[in-house]
């Protein structure tokens, strides 16, 4: 409600911590950030949304911040009979952000008649003495939730700017790893990757009780240097902090994918989703790991539910795709992955689909438009074009290239279906023994 209407990502930054705050109350459960924020702005009634997201009660409220001055309206309301349960007014410095979100935290406990644990109110990762350093983390926040390549670029950016502004910022560190690891990833940098590591450790190292700081590091270990033990201790230790992250159900999920445990992988993909109900991520994920099983069904209901949650997003209808061409629909399939907006993504799925549809021509095309579109730093998709293909020397020859690239698509392909044609030849037994998988 600021008068410049420019403060929306200061708003979303109040309303995600304390979520992270009421989240760590025993016997309290919260509904994560994306299924929260995806009613944001819609004109639904309480009961609405609580029913879809299967809850008692609603928190809502309001921001206005004016120069150094911070207004907050808050007020819990009982979902089923529209009653105020409590409600106030803070009027604060902007310095005392994070007294206020403690404040609200607590009557809204309070409120519930919620037994708190001891120390229930510690401070949680996201904290600083630094107003700007939180504002930057804030914008980053903002930036990483588009989802877009730009929007990791500017999130990252945005984080870079917070831990220079505040070395001790272990939220900001924990954040900036993923961030930059993503930039660093679709242009080949290898330098960023190692910053994205150190930001990691860091934030690790400032926040030992932390969960976010363990998932961060356990996801650059999956991704990057394919440590698996040390990930998988990391993932552990995070779980034992905080397991109603969805995010960290999700990020675990992959690690198991990649140590071949399919069933635990979708067990934790599934304990995403129902942490998070709206959360397209962990919808894409359980997706994923439901084709690798070859539960085809239920990948297809997966697939549906993210793809009511975003319609146009490129990832889904990627997957729904070769789901679809696993099955055998391939003029489906050929239908879906010209519906898929991402560039790369779309080539990917007509290389393969006009292969399997007999068009060797078109299939080649897609296949060259790929490569001269960057499609060297997508050494992985290469392969499994040529593996889909038949073509097992080339597709060999580039997954040694991912290899050489350290590419963070790697970690996943003992289970991709699209390798199955490669699973029985020593080459790739020899793969996973240098990778240190299990065969």
């Amino acid at each position: 409600m600021s008068e410049q209407k420019d403060q929306e990502y200061f708003s979303d930054g109040l309303s995600e911590e304390l979520i992270a705050l009421l989240g760590r109350t025993p016997g309290l459960r919260v509904i994560a950030r994306t299924s929260s924020f995806y009613f944001k702005g819609r004109a639904e009634t309480l009961e609405t949304i609580a029913a879809q997201l299967r809850v008692a009660n609603v928190l809502e409220g309001s921001v206005r911040k004016s120069g150094n001055r911070l207004r907050v309206i808050a007020q819990l309301i009982r979902a089923d009979t529209s009653e105020h349960l409590w409600s106030e007014t803070y009027d604060r410095d902007l310095r005392d952000v994070f007294k206020v979100q403690n404040e609200i935290a607590g009557a809204v406990v309070s409120a519930l008649q919620v037994k708190l644990a001891p120390g229930q109110q510690a401070p949680s990762l996201q904290r600083t003495s630094n107003p700007e350093a939180h504002n930057q983390y804030l914008i980053g926040r903002q930036f990483f939730e588009r989802g877009t390549r730009d929007g990791f670029r500017r999130a990252a950016e945005a984080y870079r700017k917070a831990v220079e502004l505040d070395p001790s910022y272990a939220a900001a560190y924990a954040e900036f790893a993923t961030a930059e690891s993503y930039v660093a990833d679709w242009i080949g940098d290898a330098a960023g990757q190692q910053q994205a590591l150190a930001a990691a450790d860091k934030a690790v190292e400032l926040a030992p009780d932390e969960a976010t700081a363990y998932a961060a590091r356990g996801y650059m270990r999956l991704r990057r240097t394919w440590d698996w033990s040390g990930a998988e201790a990391d993932f552990e230790k995070a779980l034992t902090l905080n397991a109603t992250d969805s995010t960290l159900q999700w990020r675990y999920a992959t690690l198991l994918g990649a140590l071949g445990r399919l069933p635990e992988a979708v067990a934790a993909a599934q304990k995403a989703t129902g942490l998070d109900p709206l959360s397209a991520a962990a919808w894409a994920f359980l997706s994923l790991y439901l084709i690798e099983s070859r539960q085809f069904a239920a990948a297809h209901e997966a697939l549906r539910r993210d793809l009511e949650i975003q319609p146009e997003s490129p990832i889904p209808l990627a997957y729904l795709g070769l789901l679809q061409l696993i099955e055998g629909n391939a003029t489906e399939a050929l239908a879906t992955f010209r519906q898929v907006s991402d560039e790369e993504l779309h080539l990917w799925g007509v290389a393969m689909t006009e292969h399997t549809l007999g068009h060797a021509k078109e299939s080649q095309q897609a296949l060259d438009q790929f490569i001269a579109n960057g499609g060297q730093a997508r050494a992985y998709g290469i392969a499994e074009i040529y593996a889909w293909r038949g073509e097992k020397d080339k597709a060999f020859e580039w997954l040694d290239r991912a290899y050489q690239q350290r590419n963070s698509d790697l970690y996943d392909f003992r289970n991709d279906a699209t390798l199955a044609s490669l699973r029985g030849d020593p080459r790739f037994a020899a793969m996973l023994r240098k990778m240190n998988l299990p065969e």
